[in-house]
């Protein structure tokens, strides 16, 4: 290591410390004033144990980083507690799931904009909630429902006991609200327990389990999306959408566990979507994974909705056809007690992975000439974003790396940011005509999307930084008024 990169990296890590101690000083502070005039006991005691949360993720995002700066990346695995349960979590967790949520804790910028919203937030007592607006089931008002999670608990080997509330709605919906030390609170509306069979409720709880498992409420998502989503930029919004998504995928693999019959696990997916339970329509498993092929006929048309990049779950169809694959694995069976399994673990991360692109459409990993021409015009259509109102703003710049990733070098960025304005526009003038020919619709929107992500990371986005994104859509061909509509998706985003 040359002695300007000891030195780089030296001034880096004093200045990371430093950041650390003020940002959880900072915390501290704001949460013992608010302590100090707490109206009881227990207010002031949930408090500082929502403070002791926070501290803990400021610190594990800092430690992320402080480990990409010294070398020693930690292994993803100790991002769950798997005290929790008995079963090998992390074994379970579906790669891309674990990915996207090391990718947000390692985000600086992303830690420090939710953990300064999270500090507004106060203490919320679940439990008092359900006991208030829902009806606590006992083991003597419902035992079948009891055998239900008794068997989903034993089969997770949880360490906590299950408590179910249930109220009265004509929707099917369920949830796991946020964790206790040693209870899980589960609550289930009145349609799912007359609706469902044991062993389809058996996936929905243990759907709801894998939340609880893999800490999936560990960020509000609803609530900052909701309450603050204009706080955050298109790029972690999408970073956010794109975690919830994947969590999906091993929240299903949970409830695959609990149910043990993929049959049953398909046609309570079939419920779920559709809302028919009448014994009278015919479920048809082929006929429901043969929706896939028509969507992925549809995704992969000219026309494309950002506000499918800003959507909280998968379609139904692919999370069936990813569960199909997870049961066709070697994990499965080992998981469960069994043997056998034809798949490899890397062959169904592979094949999910391939599934979900659907909902994120990729072309910077590319490594035909597509690939590097899109890399390239991005570097080059990205320094002219950046600097198009005249002021390099670091957020954008950081965004910019963000987006291209590992395969462009930070010397790539410094040289590129060193040429002449009018050399970088022709630059992009050349590459705009070769990647209209080489694109597809789809790809030349996410194109121009990741374009307005790096605009928009400052948290605005000014006349002269739009007028320089209309040219680059001019370019490509692509209808300018995206521009507005992915912006419009992020700020309200998509239920």
């Amino acid at each position: 290591m040359t002695e300007a990169a000891i030195e780089w990296r030296a001034t880096n890590l004093v200045a990371l410390g430093e950041e650390l101690r003020n940002k959880i000083s900072r915390v501290t502070q704001q949460f013992e004033e608010r302590a100090s005039i707490a109206r009881s006991q227990d207010e002031a005691s949930r408090l500082r144990q929502r403070l002791s949360q926070l501290v803990d993720s400021i610190q594990m995002s800092y430690r992320s980083q402080l480990e990409r700066l010294t070398g020693e990346q930690e292994s993803d695995e100790s991002l769950y507690d798997t005290t929790l349960a008995g079963i090998d979590m992390n074994r379970l967790v579906y790669r891309g799931d674990r990915k996207a949520l090391a990718e947000l804790l390692a985000d600086a910028e992303f830690s420090s904009t939710v953990n300064q919203l999270l500090s507004d937030l106060k203490p919320y007592n679940a439990r008092k909630d359900l006991l208030t607006k829902a009806l606590k089931i006992t083991r003597g008002m419902m035992a079948g429902l009891y055998h239900v999670t008794d068997h989903c608990s034993k089969t997770l080997k949880l360490n906590a006991e299950i408590e179910v509330y249930v109220n009265q709605d004509s929707r099917f919906n369920a949830a796991c609200y946020p964790p206790m030390k040693d209870k899980v609170l589960l609550f289930l509306t009145s349609a799912l327990l007359e609706k469902f069979s044991q062993q389809e409720l058996a996936f929905v709880i243990g759907h709801e389990l894998g939340h609880y498992l893999f800490e999936h409420t560990r960020f509000p998502v609803d609530y900052i999306l909701q309450n603050h989503g204009g706080q955050l930029s298109p790029l972690h919004a999408m970073k956010m959408y794109a975690w919830i998504r994947n969590a999906e995928i091993t929240a299903d693999r949970v409830g695959m566990i609990c149910c043990g019959d993929f049959d049953v696990a398909a046609n309570t997916f079939f419920k779920l979507s559709s809302g028919i339970t009448t014994a009278a329509f015919q479920f048809n498993l082929k006929d429901y994974l043969a929706q896939l092929e028509d969507l992925q006929g549809e995704v992969s048309g000219q026309e494309a909705d950002p506000q499918d990049w800003f959507s909280t779950h998968p379609f139904n169809p692919m999370r069936l056809k990813a569960l199909e694959v997870f049961i066709q694995g070697q994990t499965y069976h080992q998981l469960t007690g069994k043997t056998g399994g034809r798949l490899t673990s890397d062959q169904v991360e592979n094949q999910v992975s391939e599934l979900m692109k659907m909902m994120e459409p990729t072309y910077l990993q590319d490594t035909g000439d597509v690939g590097t021409k899109a890399r390239r015009f991005l570097l080059a259509a990205g320094f002219l974003v950046v600097g198009a109102n005249g002021v390099i703003v670091r957020s954008e710049v950081d965004a910019l790396a963000s987006v291209v990733g590992a395969q462009v070098s930070p010397d790539e960025i410094r040289e590129m940011f060193s040429r002449p304005v009018p050399e970088v526009k022709e630059m992009v003038q050349s590459l705009s005509k070769d990647l209209t020919a080489l694109m597809t619709g789809v790809q030349k929107l996410q194109l121009v999307r990741d374009l307005i992500v790096i605009s928009y990371a400052d948290g605005a986005i000014d006349e002269a930084e739009v007028n320089c994104l209309v040219w680059h859509c001019e370019g490509l061909g692509v209808d300018p008024r995206f521009i507005e509509q992915v912006l419009a998706s992020a700020r309200r985003g998509v239920d």
